[in-house]
Parts: C-alpha cells; structure tokens; sequence
C-alpha cells in the first residue's frame, strides 16, 4: 500500500471514529452538535432500516427534546406559560429571538420595570432563549 492510501484510510478511521468533527465542521450545525451527539448515543442506529427512518427518528428525538427543554426553560426560570411557549414558537419561525419585542416582556415575572433586578431577569431570559433558538432552530418545530 502507497503512502498516500495508508493516509487516506487513516483519516477517514478517524473521522467515523469522532463524528463530532464532522458536524462542528459547520458553522449551523455547532449549536446542535449535542442533540446529534445525543442521538447517536441513545438510539440503536443497526435497528434503524434505512435513511429515512434514521431521519425520522432523528426529528422525533428532537422534537421530545425540545419539549423537555423548554419546559424546563419555562419553569426554572418562572416564566409566564403561555406568553413564553408563543415567544419562543415566534422566535423559532423568525430562527432569531429578539430582545426588543413585548413578546419577551410579557414572558417576564410581573416585576416592576424600573428594577434592577428585571433587567437582569429579562437578560438572563433572552440568552437562555436565544440558545434554545439557536440549538433547535430549523429542526424542532413548534413547542
């Protein structure tokens, strides 16, 4: 075997070894790195039959995944259900949250606005939706 070959097939060994690579390659695909990661770990991939089942299962895990997180998100951070289940719904579509819109204020606690400790919340709030946005962004749905 030449060189050249024996390199070839050692670097693509290393990249079906550390599928991680792959998918930080891109710039879109960072933020989700652990949802794929995840998948991979969690599901039996030889059970799946082909590409579209793997897909499918695939937007399913996600879809249960987001749910759980933003229920999470919702309740840590006490949050008004309804007005924050449309923010992030809104903000999933637009695939940015915004942080000058009265959807964000309305998902707040009732604190008064000229507290210190509202903006704090209110950008505490935006950073944690923001990456919500940003990991299920074109993959999730709605919640």
């Amino acid at each position: 075997m030449s060189i050249i070959k024996i390199r070839k097939w050692t670097i693509s060994l290393l990249w079906l070894k550390k599928p991680i690579y792959l998918i930080r390659a891109s710039i879109d695909h960072r933020a989700k790195a652990h949802l794929l990661i995840d998948f991979i770990n969690q599901t039996n991939l030889e059970t799946i039959l082909n590409k579209v089942s793997i897909i499918e299962a695939f937007f399913s895990f996600v879809q249960t995944e987001q749910k759980r997180e933003a229920e999470i998100l919702i309740t840590s951070e006490e949050l008004n259900i309804d007005a924050a289940k449309y923010y992030i719904n809104t903000s999933l579509k637009q695939g940015y949250a915004s942080e000058n819109s009265a959807e964000l204020n309305d998902t707040l606690p009732k604190i008064n606005l000229l507290n210190l400790q509202y903006l704090i919340k209110k950008q505490n709030v935006f950073q944690k939706i923001s990456l919500f946005v940003e990991k299920f962004r074109g993959i999730g749905g709605s919640i």
